[in-house]
């Protein structure tokens, strides 16, 4: 629900923080841009409850998602270690937002004589906060259900006005309130003349006058003549209000805020060591992790595509093994506090025994130099660990993998259930080079970097699908955009067709629209005429989105200009940023 702000006054249930959802998404420094990947979330209302943080999620609705029906809008609460990797796909973006510019704005640019005007709040900019901002859900460009925007519920539209939705809420301190029921919407076309709902964003600043106030209340209360008569009687006078801020209840943070503040300092560490960086982490987690050798020395067994993770290889190790890592190989200090945090989100219950089959006693006693203590608790799972940091960058990369994983099975002439030999993936890999020839391009990683990623000691030689996601998940960890992927796998295992259909090339790819089509090169020209789509004014081609198998992406640049003024001024008009209707 919205809860509305009457003179001025901000209540805490307006007031919301924002996280990136990934560290790596390249937007440089603090400034939240247009279109950033973000998550919203919201302290409890008792200060003294860090557990858990309320976080803004938008999901489909049960049935009709797909044709139009409105998302639903609600808090979820989130602790260290959000979002769980071993959840769907699908739902680790649906507390993912993105703020837009406001079509109303930039419709009524639009209206004067430069229509190019209207571009000024593009995607990629920073967010300027003098402009109402459109609130714009991840989730169903995920589920592929087509563009949401966040706005307030309606029951029945009349003309010229529209009532709207209320509903009653637990008050803090007692009793009920009403306040405004919030849905995702789908986003109405351009040329409709409905634009959706934006939202006020606003900085949160503490009032010079209000603290100047209660500096002055306080004085009264415990200085001077009420001090001088009452003597002991009085408390202790409070700290000063800037001074005891930070030591506040409420300005502590919560759980969830330290996950986040843990993967922004330690994911740009690994990202500075390549691409293979986070592939080099995870092994390293597992360094002293202890090998079960009875079934290595007998044959080797026989694994299908599906089969799940084998007992052996799985990385149990204990939390002085993660602090180790973390303090020895990436310079980055863990307080015991969220050692604790991190032991709880991970362990594995009923792990405690195996303490002895490992040289953990060595990394204790590494970390007792350090003023770090090693207890003898439950284990942490490693690879669970290690996925929760990494995270999901784009949409569908798991589905894709999938899919990926399936062309080469028919490739190397195998059936479904059969997993890829190791062997034959790292021929495949060389088949995919490009040819040694003046002028080409060399890729970042080689195959034999690429397969010295994978697990080095398994119970079989083949690559399952569950290796295989994972295996390639953590080279292309640090690329954050969906056509960025699509490059790389491309590079890595050479064109695939069709490997993707245009409305999934274009929601995965968070566009909310077809890209706008190339401008036609008119004379004079060099070379031949493109293809002409029948339909499109002035001979436009159509614009073609990137399936897996073309060489540009998606939202590419538009050609040349055409040479008649005319036809130039129609195309401007018809022009509209990325990323709306």
């Amino acid at each position: 629900t919205a809860p509305p702000v009457e003179d001025g006054v901000v209540g805490q249930r307006a007031i919301w923080e924002l996280y990136r959802a990934n560290p790596l998404d390249g937007v440089p420094g603090d400034t939240v841009h247009y279109g950033q990947l973000l998550r919203l979330g919201q302290r409890h209302v008792d200060p003294t409850d860090r557990d858990s943080e309320v976080l803004l999620v938008s999901e489909p609705p049960s049935r009709g998602g797909g044709s139009g029906a409105p998302y639903i809008v609600f808090g979820r609460p989130a602790g260290y270690g959000h979002p769980d990797p071993r959840a769907e796909e699908k739902k680790a973006f649906d507390d993912v937002f993105r703020l837009m510019p406001c079509l109303a704005a930039a419709a009524e640019e639009a209206r004067g004589a430069a229509p190019g005007q209207a571009a000024a709040l593009m995607e990629g900019q920073p967010v300027d906060m003098r402009r109402p901002a459109m609130l714009v859900p991840a989730a169903p460009f995920a589920h592929l259900h087509g563009p949401r925007v966040v706005s307030v519920s309606t029951n029945t539209k009349v003309v010229g006005c529209a009532r709207f939705r209320e509903v009653q809420v637990e008050a803090v301190g007692g009793g009920r309130a009403r306040e405004l029921l919030v849905e995702a919407s789908a986003m109405p076309e351009f040329a409709s003349g409905d634009l959706p709902a934006a939202w006020r964003i606003e900085r949160l600043v503490g009032c010079e006058r209000r603290m100047a106030a209660c500096e002055q209340r306080r004085a009264e209360a415990h200085g001077g003549l009420p001090r001088a008569l009452l003597g002991r009687a009085l408390p202790s006078p409070p700290d000063h209000v800037r001074a005891g801020a930070e030591a506040s209840e409420g300005a502590r943070e919560s759980n969830f805020a330290r996950w986040e503040h843990l993967r922004n300092a330690l994911l740009p560490k690994i990202r500075s060591r390549g691409g293979l960086g986070f592939s080099a982490f995870r092994k390293a987690l597992a360094a002293n992790r202890p090998v079960v050798t009875g079934h290595l020395l007998g044959s080797l067994v026989e694994a299908h595509a599906d089969d799940p993770l084998g007992p052996d290889e799985r990385f149990v190790i204990p939390i002085e093994q993660v602090c180790a890592v973390l303090r020895v190989e990436y310079k980055v200090h863990v307080a015991d506090e969220d050692l604790a945090l991190l032991a709880a989100a991970f362990s594995v219950r009923g792990s405690a025994g195996h303490w002895h089959e490992g040289n953990w006693e060595e990394v204790s006693q590494l970390l007792d130099k350090h003023g770090c203590s090693g207890g003898k608790g439950d284990l942490v799972d490693a690879d669970l660990f290690a996925d929760a940091l990494r995270g999901e960058p784009s949409p569908a990369r798991h589905r894709i993998l999938c899919r990926i994983y399936d062309r080469l099975q028919e490739d190397a002439g195998v059936s479904k259930t059969t997993a890829l030999a190791a062997r034959w993936v790292e021929e495949r890999l060389a088949r995919a080079l490009p040819k040694d020839l003046p002028g080409a391009s060399t890729p970042e990683l080689m195959p034999e970097q690429l397969i010295n990623a994978l697990p080095l000691l398994r119970s079989h030689t083949s690559i399952t699908r569950f290796h295989f996601c994972r295996w390639l998940s953590d080279t292309c960890f640090h690329l954050p955009t969906h056509p960025a992927f699509l490059d790389r796998m491309k590079q890595v295992w050479g064109p695939f067709p069709a490997l993707l259909s245009d409305e999934e090339a274009r929601l995965w790819s968070l566009q909310s629209r077809p890209p706008p089509p190339a401008m036609p090169h008119m004379p004079p020209f060099v070379g031949k005429f493109p293809p002409i789509a029948p339909g499109f004014p002035f001979g436009i081609p159509a614009g073609t989105p990137d399936r897996g198998d073309a060489t540009h992406a998606i939202g590419s640049a538009r050609g040349r200009r055409l040479s008649s003024r005319g036809a130039a001024e129609h195309a401007e008009d018809d022009w509209r940023p990325h990323g709306y209707p």
